[in-house]
């Protein structure tokens, strides 16, 4: 049943990666004034808040990890496709759109804490296929280090390695594993963030850039590719997504993204 449920994951997967290849501002407002209620649910995981977005029913569950400064409706046309089969999750890291800012530094052990809570205290139950693309992949695998008996399988879609050679922004690919800086990592534990919560919450967001964005996700829905540019607008989102490329061995904030799937 898992190899099948992680075959089909897979053709879903690969059909969205061949459509969707690699490669007027409104009024000010506070974040939370601007998103529209989450398509999922805020699951509190002590004192923090990660939006959790589960749909269809069937075993195993597919839980999806996202690219680095993804949200969770990268994969709005994979999840519906998914769920018609089995149970499927995606969710929003700690600082990105509906979640609360969580524990710094962030750690893939601290990542995979936080999902883990999320999807117990969130009532759904494993073994899970984990699905990472890009810099979820560093991500699902670390998960399933620690996790091991919650794991029936990892697929990796379009993910980073520590041995890939790729441009960090200085023109010259170097080995991800050498941009290491040796810095012994702390015990991983939840506790929300607060000074990043308090900022969130009283922080006036810049306008938002109405211009069109960059392929693929130009082929997200109309109303998705609104809720993006909103949720990307966020300051505490781009400190959070700066904190996690500080403490990782993939692309810096500064490297172009790799948005796989939509």
């Amino acid at each position: 049943m898992v190899r099948s449920a992680t075959w089909r994951v897979s053709v879903f997967v690969a059909s969205a990666m061949f459509a969707f290849p690699l490669t007027d501002a409104v009024h000010l407002a506070r974040l939370s004034e601007r998103l529209p209620d989450p398509p999922g649910r805020l699951v509190d995981i002590g004192g923090q808040r990660i939006h959790l977005d589960c749909t269809g029913s069937g075993s195993p569950t597919v839980v999806f990890e996202n690219g680095a400064g993804d949200f969770s409706m990268v994969w709005s046309l994979v999840q519906p496709g998914v769920s018609t089969f089995t149970r499927a999750c995606s969710y929003d890291r700690a600082g990105y759109a509906w979640s609360d800012p969580g524990k710094t530094p962030r750690t893939y052990d601290q990542i995979a804490l936080e999902l883990f809570t999320a999807l117990h205290r969130g009532g759904e139950h494993g073994a899970f296929v984990l699905v990472g693309q890009s810099y979820g992949g560093l991500l699902v695998r670390e998960y399933a280090r620690r996790y091991a008996k919650e794991v029936a399988a990892v697929l990796l879609a379009d993910a980073v390695h520590e041995d890939e050679r790729i441009d960090m922004g200085n023109g010259t690919p170097q080995r991800i594993r050498d941009s290491a800086k040796g810095r012994a990592r702390p015990g991983a534990r939840i506790v929300p963030d607060s000074t990043l919560v308090a900022l969130r919450r009283s922080l006036v967001s810049p306008p938002i850039d109405t211009a069109a964005l960059e392929s693929p996700l130009d082929r997200l829905p109309r109303h998705l590719q609104d809720v993006w540019r909103v949720a990307s607008a966020d300051s505490v989102y781009r400190l959070t997504w700066a904190a996690e490329m500080d403490w990782s061995r993939a692309r810096r904030p500064s490297a172009r993204p790799r948005h796989t799937l939509a």
